[in-house]
């Protein structure tokens, strides 16, 4: 279960990070002067920069073998509420 210090530091990550990119951005409309383009493949640059990341990061789990807590917990369904049909029935399903 989720404590309440670790809900709270996931959502001050998540508005850090958030006001960061913000401000990088803004930051980059105004070194290309507001040019599209620039901000173009500013963007593509950044959004290839995460897949990368994601995809590194895929690859850096399957290496260690052991998925970390938040995944071994799905994993092993020890969750606490299931999931829509994990008892093969459509009950809450959309």
């Amino acid at each position: 279960m989720i404590g309440l210090l670790d809900a709270a530091r996931f959502l001050l990550l998540g508005a850090v990070s958030l006001t960061i990119q913000a401000i990088l951005a803004r930051e980059a409309l105004f070194a290309f002067q507001g040019g599209e383009i620039g901000l173009g493949i500013l963007f593509a640059v950044w959004l290839a920069a995460i897949a990368l990341g994601a995809h590194w990061g895929t690859a850096w789990v399957r290496a260690r073998g052991e998925p970390g807590p938040a995944l071994k917990e799905t994993r092993d369904g020890a969750s606490g509420t299931p999931c829509a049909g994990d008892d093969g029935s459509r009950a809450g399903a959309l």
